[in-house]
């Protein structure tokens, strides 16, 4: 299964993002070596390691919270921790972030990744990252990562 973890723009519309990086040397192919080949725990533990928010806090995953809600009332006991949690998880996220938020774990991680033998396109993908919201950040734009299956 193909997984694709792409920063997504509060203003700016994908379309105008491709035409914007159209000439960078990855293009817009990014996000599907950090949606497959990476533990976000692996992640994690770089950038807590380094005082800086993981890049899993910029996801935003949409989520009834109502139909959530529900399921708890309903769901059997023994399903009960993990639907309560992805409920947390959903009242607690936050749609959009400033990209000077992520710029600093972005540029942490992509240093990280530069030094592995085999990144796998990990440190392509930051570069995509990196690229992009600093873009943002120039616009005012906000961000959030989107993650597809």
């Amino acid at each position: 299964m193909s997984v694709h973890a792409v920063i997504q723009l509060k203003k700016t519309s994908y379309r105008k993002i491709k035409e914007k990086f159209a000439d960078h040397p990855h293009g817009m192919a990014y996000g599907q070596n950090l949606g497959q080949y990476v533990d976000w725990k692996e992640l994690d533990d770089v950038t807590h390691a380094l005082g800086l928010p993981s890049l899993q806090s910029f996801i935003y995953e949409p989520a009834d919270v109502d139909l959530l809600e529900e399921e708890l009332e309903y769901a059997p006991e023994e399903y009960q921790p993990m639907i309560r949690a992805r409920y947390e998880r959903a009242r607690q996220q936050k749609e959009w972030h400033n990209p000077a938020d992520a710029l600093p774990t972005v540029a942490a991680l992509l240093d990280h990744y530069r030094r592995q033998e085999n990144a796998r396109g990990v440190d392509w993908d930051l570069e995509m990252y990196q690229a992009i919201l600093a873009w943002a950040q120039e616009t005012g734009d906000k961000f959030r990562i989107r993650v597809d299956a």
